[in-house]
């Protein structure tokens, strides 16, 4: 860049474009790595193993809408029954109110409820619809 009166440099490596993003990753990446190892108890191979720009790229392909609940998913924060009931006045209360069993994380993948097996045999159709148009292109 011989005529640019000002150049950008981060860790000896010039910075053309994406500077906004390349400052933000530049102050915020390593303490974000710190704080996942700490509280994941990783080791550094698991964190660099995590394939953060295929999350990454997720993310940005859907409305900024759905960010939250990915983000639940992934991390497994949704409030499920299991979870909810540790910080509500029904402590005890961990069940389904659809069909009785525990509510956990994955609870919504095999619920015995009947309208709920087929809500979810109708999203699974539609996901398999929309694999079989992806890989035809």
């Amino acid at each position: 860049m011989p005529c640019a009166k000002v150049m950008l440099s981060i860790k000896g490596s010039r910075i053309t474009k994406n500077v906004k993003h390349e400052i933000h990753k530049a102050i915020h990446d390593n303490t974000m790595r710190t704080f996942l190892i700490k509280k994941y108890e990783w080791t550094v191979g698991i964190f660099d193993s995590i394939d953060w720009p295929s999350h990454s790229a997720c993310l940005r392909k859907r409305p900024a809408l759905y960010t939250p609940a990915i983000m639940k998913l992934v991390h497994r924060w949704q409030p499920t029954m299991q979870k909810t009931s540790y910080y509500t006045q029904d402590n005890q209360r961990d069940t389904c109110t659809l069909c009785g069993g525990v509510e956990t994380h994955h609870h919504y993948m095999y619920c015995g409820d009947d309208q709920y097996r087929l809500a979810r045999k109708n999203e699974w159709l539609k996901l398999k619809k929309y694999a079989t148009m992806a890989c035809a292109r």
